[in-house]
């Protein structure tokens, strides 16, 4: 399984993988083995849940520095065929996961008077797509809960921030037509989609800028350049 965060932590540095899935344990032994590494399943749509893992977390390592929410599902449809339930699922995850996890973190983080909170967005967020209406409104709220987050927390120690990755070559686009493809890949001034490791390079980008909050990062190859 490719993951942008195998690379980014020195020795000693504790990571706790979240997934409702038996992913979360294939995503942690993909990380190098300098530092403790744990697994957690979890749903982070379930408000309960996500306060009962994060109680285990801060247990068993420790106050959490920084957390970066990138859980994430797309239910795909046009407006006259889309389904409240599909509308409600991507919001549970996309949306108030991201929630549950940061009203959960931030209590330790400020505490500490100090964190960072990565939210891993999308440029249909900002910019909207033909049939991703669940998915394009649930990665805009993921803008607004960040600039206000920022402001709120940023006295407290706390920086957040959003990147908003375009095409990214992960399982979530393999079902692109070749065709459609290579009409992508035109509009894309770099002329390739985006890796997990561009990803990766960006979140080191925003943890590692301190005095960088509240802000959206575009993380797309040129593909929006001429939108907003």
């Amino acid at each position: 399984m490719q993951t942008p965060w195998r690379e980014m932590y020195g020795e000693g540095t504790r990571i706790a993988v979240l997934s409702k899935s038996e992913a979360c344990r294939e995503v942690a032994r993909c990380i190098p083995p300098h530092g403790h590494h744990s697994a957690y399943m979890c749903d982070v749509a379930d408000a309960a849940q996500v306060e009962e893992t994060v109680r285990r977390i801060e247990a068993e390592m420790g106050p959490v520095g920084t957390l970066i929410n990138c859980a994430g599902i797309a239910r795909d449809s046009l407006l006259v065929y889309q389904k409240e339930e599909d509308m409600k699922a991507v919001m549970a995850t996309n949306v108030f996961g991201t929630i549950n996890m940061s009203k959960c973190v931030s209590k330790s983080m400020i505490r500490q008077r100090r964190g960072n909170i990565v939210n891993i967005g999308s440029v249909v967020g900002l910019s909207g797509d033909v049939g991703q209406s669940a998915y394009s409104a649930s990665k805009a709220a993921l803008v607004g809960l960040t600039r206000s987050w920022a402001k709120e927390l940023g006295p407290k120690g706390i920086r957040v921030n959003l990147i908003a990755p375009g095409y990214i070559d992960t399982d979530m686009i393999q079902n692109i037509s070749e065709t459609k493809k290579s009409n992508l890949l035109k509009q894309i001034p770099l002329g390739r989609l985006g890796t997990v490791e561009d990803v990766r390079e960006a979140v080191q980008l925003v943890l590692g800028t301190h005095y960088l909050t509240g802000q959206i990062i575009v993380l797309d190859g040129g593909l929006t350049t001429n939108s907003f």
